[in-house]
């Protein structure tokens, strides 16, 4: 090898050992706040800066975008920083309200960016009947249950702090406070209407303070029926027998008249078991005679006394009581006596004896029982 070549191979070594390795992302921060809050369905810009170990931003480098939790989506899911070192997605907010997360990393940095959202609803869409609608009382009464509108967002999310008017348009009465305002569930509540002294239709209307709802105002009606109740009375027998398991044969049976013996139709009964027996029909209105009879009575299984009342607003309740007999004998079993031994001729030292329950495990008294060798 001539001195030259020996000379050109050793520059050669020389501006190899030069030669570094590219630089690499050391870190990746956001530009501008990691926590906001929004509005759902909007859309939020993500920006990132991707720098290396000597702080010197970094063109080039693909940065991933994805959401986390809450739903929503981002795009471009994957982002190419510019000269300035930046890579910029947008993120449209999930539908629910809540917390919502979303990230973005860079390949190399161990740490991705956390993006953090406090979603809120969005502008108020739908209002809506949420309670006390199509109710039925005694004229001049306040309603049992209180009319409430609830008011949503485009996506379904309950509107907080939306003012709501309630005004009676038909029938008299009154509420006591017309304006209220949806709470955290969107929904506004009037306390107190009460209904005109006059049979027939009332109506009171739902007017929510905002532009461009749909189903506003909203309109409630309730009907008035004449005479007020004054007192309740039994119509069927108050004590009776029945079996475990069985409706009693009569049920249960109840007239509500005015202060002048008069019946007092569309008055609300309520017909209330004591624990173990069960009533369907529990509710009932009374009907132009003033009656209001639960459709059954059952009684438990368990051979006892037991009680049902029928209420009706503040009037004295009627209590009506049952007592429980056993059902058809089920199963014999031995009691005592079984598997003895005595010496022959001579009588064992305890009687034989067997226990007789029906169905339900109650004992069976009453019964003839023949023991027989």
């Amino acid at each position: 090898m001539t001195r030259a070549s020996l000379g050109l191979l050793v520059a050669l070594a020389a501006c190899k050992s030069d030669v570094t390795a590219p630089p690499t992302p050391a870190s990746i921060s956001v530009v501008g706040s990691t926590t906001f809050i929004s509005l759902v369905g909007e859309v939020q810009t993500l920006r990132v800066l991707v720098v290396d170990a000597s702080a010197k931003v970094m063109a080039g480098q693909t940065v991933t975008f994805n959401v986390v939790d809450g739903g929503g989506t981002i795009a471009p899911t994957s982002a190419i920083t510019a000269a300035n070192g930046e890579a910029t997605a947008t993120w449209t907010i999930g539908s629910a309200t809540g917390l919502q997360r979303a990230q973005a990393q860079v390949s190399g940095v161990a740490s991705p960016i956390t993006f953090l959202v406090s979603a809120v609803p969005a502008a108020p869409a739908t209002v809506a009947v949420s309670a006390g609608d199509n109710q039925i009382a005694a004229a001049g009464s306040t309603l049992a249950a209180s009319p409430a509108v609830i008011i949503r967002d485009r996506f379904g999310n309950p509107v907080p702090n939306i003012s709501v008017f309630f005004t009676v348009t038909s029938g008299g009465g009154s509420v006591n406070a017309s304006g209220t305002t949806t709470n955290n569930a969107g929904i506004a509540t009037v306390s107190g209407w009460r209904l005109g002294g006059a049979a027939g239709q009332n109506r009171l209307t739902a007017l929510a303070l905002v532009n461009g709802v749909g189903g506003n105002p909203l309109v409630f009606t309730a009907t008035g029926v004449a005479g007020t109740s004054s007192s309740m009375s039994p119509l069927s027998t108050t004590s009776q027998t029945g079996t475990v398991g069985l409706a009693v044969a009569a049920p249960p049976s109840v007239r509500v008249v005015d202060a002048g013996g008069n019946a007092v139709a569309g008055a609300q009964v309520t017909f209330q078991g004591s624990a173990g027996s069960q009533t369907t029909g529990a509710i009932k209105l009374t009907d132009a005679n003033g009656v209001a009879t639960a459709d059954s009575w059952t009684l438990g299984i368990t051979v006892q006394s037991y009680t049902l009342t029928a209420t009706s607003g503040a009037l004295t309740p009627v209590i009506f009581s049952a007592t429980a007999r056993p059902s058809t004998a089920a199963s014999v079993v031995a009691n005592a006596g079984n598997g003895q031994s005595a010496i022959v001729g001579r009588a064992v030292s305890t009687e034989p004896s067997v226990r007789v329950t029906d169905g339900f495990g109650n004992p069976v008294p009453g019964l003839e029982v023949v023991f027989e060798v």
